[in-house]
């Protein structure tokens, strides 16, 4: 069947969850996300959304850019479906349409629709919150779709990948925290950790054991042990706790507070 997923769509997130395993640059990330929608889902645009979003502020990432939308049409995507009041009631579990949020009528109804379809050729947008609720922004992306609710393919595919996206998501927060500390990557730099073992170390300084680290980071257990080992050995450790206490000392674990 034309719309169903196939082995092909499941190497090409497979790529794609490689690629985020050795990324560095969480602006990256978004980019190379809504590339390879575009490229499943021809005929879409993927805005992302990563901040506290009000009609006047708020990064909006979008691919493609054909034209720059101007600040009157951007207030429009910020403060409209189906993130309008900052998505808290889109579930976090699958990918919802504006038109499921808000209602078939009132959507095609909204500024936000005329705006989009103008831009996007936007039918309706199906949005896949990636945050987990807890408070701060609902970070998010937007995919718009030039039919009602999407195809059964686009909404197939996009609940396959909202798992990894979510994980993306998670990777991206510890990158930013890690970068808001340069102190952060000097050290590491001098201690030869690569980026992947630097963040499973903020990992272990949160008291995450393994198998949870796994689960954040989408990777195995035995590959946990293997980025564990080899910081032991970077750092002359033994166990969790010396090895704690000397990434502090030596200034390789962000101050406490700092953002995530």
């Amino acid at each position: 069947m034309a719309d169903s997923l196939t082995a092909r769509d499941d190497a090409r997130l497979l790529d794609l969850a490689a690629e985020v395993l050795g990324s560095d640059d969480p602006d990256t990330l978004w980019r190379r996300a809504g590339q390879e929608i575009m490229t499943a889902l021809p005929g879409t645009a993927v805005l992302c959304k990563d901040d506290e979003w009000t009609a006047a502020s708020g990064r909006v990432f979008a691919w493609p850019v054909q034209r720059l939308p101007t600040a009157d049409q951007l207030a429009c995507i910020r403060t409209g479906y189906p993130f309008a009041g900052e998505g808290r009631t889109i579930p976090d579990d699958r990918p919802l349409p504006a038109s499921g949020v808000a209602g078939d009528g009132p959507w095609r109804d909204s500024e936000t629709y005329e705006v989009t379809r103008a831009l996007f050729g936007t039918r309706d947008v199906i949005g896949l919150r990636l945050d987990d609720g807890s408070p701060g922004p609902v970070r998010g992306l937007l995919v718009h779709c030039t039919g009602r609710g999407g195809t059964p393919r686009e909404r197939a595919y996009l609940t396959r990948m909202q798992p990894l996206l979510r994980g993306m998501d998670r990777h991206a927060c510890l990158l930013r925290r890690c970068a808001t500390a340069p102190a952060v990557r000097a050290g590491a730099d001098e201690y030869r950790l690569t980026a992947r073992e630097t963040t499973v170390l903020v990992l272990l300084a949160e008291a995450l054991p393994a198998t949870a680290i796994g689960r954040r980071l989408r990777i195995s257990v035995r590959t946990v042990h293997k980025h564990v080992e080899n910081i032991y050995r970077k750092l002359h450790t033994r166990d969790r706790l010396e090895t704690v206490l000397r990434a502090q000392a030596a200034g390789l674990l962000p101050a406490p507070g700092a953002p995530r």
